[in-house]
């Protein structure tokens, strides 16, 4: 897939990017000033922790025992709690990445090279009420290089694909994940079938309000989807949307 945040096509109240729909009311360009107020949330770091398949012991210290909004309450962050996020259906980075800090630096690197080198990386008011900013990129063998990984080695693996007549009888039904209020969501899930492999990164930044500092909401390897149904937080248009696109896809585990 090939995003390009500098050319969507309007349309009503969201935005065609690469035959995925952006629900929301385009809000100016992210900027390079904005960059350097990037926040580093660890809610936001947990949203990338559970496209890892393991944790280094050092990692894994710096989570446990910090505290977290979990829905409506505060949670301390424990093993059981990290555990429930690695096993996460969805992407996963390569096996050898075991320090999400490595991804967190190369986030802030990719995006602040992708702006200055004048990408017009778009924000869009959600329906929700949030600026969010999303950037789709290849990362290089040089990029690779510097988290650790060889020229051969592939980012991660992409874990949504089309559900085909041939794989229609092995879809089946599944919650997303068993650590955040926000899993309570039924996905399709393909079991027992080969991950495709990728070099494609996503990172996505929001921010409350226009003018308040934006933060990396997450970063996840494979390719740009439109948002999983949630109706408490979504349109009928944009939940219509998001549910006929889903029941159409299946994540692999």
């Amino acid at each position: 897939m090939n995003f390009k945040p500098d050319s969507p096509k309007k349309q009503n109240s969201f935005f065609e990017v690469d035959d995925v729909r952006v629900y929301g009311e385009h809000s100016g360009s992210l900027r390079v000033e904005e960059l350097k107020q990037l926040e580093i949330k660890i809610e936001n770091i947990m949203h990338i922790v559970r496209h890892f398949t393991g944790l280094s012991v050092e990692s894994r210290s710096k989570l446990v025992g910090q505290e977290l909004q979990n829905g409506e309450q505060r949670q301390i962050i424990d093993d059981t709690f990290v555990n429930a996020q690695l096993e996460s259906t969805g992407s996963k980075f390569n096996d050898k990445l075991q320090d999400p800090d490595q991804i967190i630096q190369l986030c802030k690197d990719l995006i602040i090279h992708s702006v200055q080198s004048g990408k017009d990386v778009a924000w869009v008011k959600e329906t929700g009420g949030d600026f969010s900013a999303k950037l789709q990129v290849d990362v290089s063998a040089e990029m690779k290089k510097q988290i650790g990984l060889s020229v051969d080695d592939k980012l991660g693996t992409a874990s949504v694909i089309p559900i085909t007549p041939e794989i229609e009888e092995k879809v089946s039904k599944q919650q997303r994940g068993k650590g955040e209020a926000k899993d309570l969501v039924q996905i399709n899930v393909i079991e027992n079938i080969p991950t495709p492999q990728t070099d494609t990164l996503i990172i996505e930044i929001k921010k409350r309000e226009e003018n308040s500092a934006p933060y990396l909401y997450t970063a996840y390897t494979g390719t740009l989807a439109p948002s999983l149904p949630r109706p408490e937080t979504q349109s009928a248009e944009e939940l219509e949307y998001n549910q006929t696109w889903w029941n159409r896809h299946a994540f692999i585990k």
